[in-house]
């Protein structure tokens, strides 16, 4: 049997960053998405404080609170990530 039990995240192994409509900085293109938009931390990456116009260089959005958070999160609780995530990076491993 086959199951979806090891996050990868793409994000995290140098793949392009996404952007919303709305003016913000994604992990992927894949989050944007409205069911970030009801996961606590990912809801996050969508404040106004976090939007382009309000920051100087994109580095002062990855270096936010908010960001490290995140990645964080995929790093070493990967079972709290939305599940969006695991739809598109989720990886099967045989379970025997």
């Amino acid at each position: 049997m086959k199951t979806k039990d090891i996050l990868r995240p793409k994000c995290l192994m140098g793949r392009t960053l996404g952007h919303s409509n709305t003016g913000h900085i994604l992990p992927c293109c894949w989050v944007d998405d409205d069911r970030i938009k009801r996961h606590e931390l990912g809801s996050r990456l969508l404040h106004p404080d976090l939007s382009i116009e309000n920051n100087d260089t994109i580095e002062d959005i990855l270096l936010s609170d908010t960001w490290v958070e995140w990645d964080d999160m995929l790093r070493n609780n990967p079972e709290k990530a939305p599940s969006l995530c695991w739809d598109y990076c989720g990886a099967e491993r045989d379970s025997h």
